[in-house]
């Protein structure tokens, strides 16, 4: 699925216009900042934190106690 909003996305953007993923470090954040790059975006990481693992994924990685969240901005330029 976030491959397919990363490449669809910037139809969807008036030049100026900002769209916000909130991402995961168990996800790899550099791949999604190319594909934002590769569909006509200026990509960043505007904030990082870190955080427990929720349910879900605590269940399915036991390995993990926490994870670092991101929000990746894509710009229209």
């Amino acid at each position: 699925m976030l491959e397919r909003i990363c490449s669809e996305v910037a139809g969807h953007l008036r030049p100026g216009g900002t769209v916000l993923l909130v991402h995961s470090s168990v996800n790899d954040v550099s791949r999604t900042l190319d594909a934002l790059e590769q569909a006509g975006l200026k990509a960043d990481v505007v904030h990082q934190e870190t955080g427990p693992l929720g349910p879900l994924l605590s269940a399915r990685r036991p390995d993990l106690d926490e994870e670092e969240i991101y929000v990746v901005r894509g710009r229209r330029i």
